[in-house]
């Protein structure tokens, strides 16, 4: 009987032991995970465009066009926006309707669908 009392130990400990592991693997599976999505998020555009081997597109617009003129040459010269309708443009740091009137040295920012809460 105190054979079968050991090897009842003996087998709880290696479960034991074998889910301590098991949890530590996660753990570090998890950590790499997200030390993997920090370093991501901390690239530039510029490098994440030189990693995937595309040029920065650059575009030039005419004194008094709107975002929506852009919104249009954007689609024509880069046709695969076309049929990604959700995409969202910003004006000087601050989402645009459309209407409104770009300037000499107004920044405008394209912006990718995204979600989450």
């Amino acid at each position: 009987e105190r054979a079968s009392v050991m090897s009842d130990f003996w087998s709880r400990r290696k479960a034991a032991v074998a889910a301590e592991e098991a949890k530590d693997a996660a753990e570090v599976q998890v950590r790499a995970r997200s030390e993997s999505a920090a370093e991501l998020e901390a690239k530039t555009d510029e490098e994440i465009l030189d990693e995937l081997g595309l040029p920065d597109p650059t575009l030039t617009i005419t004194e008094g066009s709107t975002v929506a003129d852009f919104r249009k040459q954007l689609q024509t010269d880069y046709p695969q926006l076309e049929n990604l309708n959700t995409y969202a443009i910003a004006l000087n740091e601050e989402y645009t309707s459309g209407d409104e009137v770009i300037h000499q040295n107004d920044t405008l920012a394209v912006i990718p669908p995204v979600s989450g809460g």
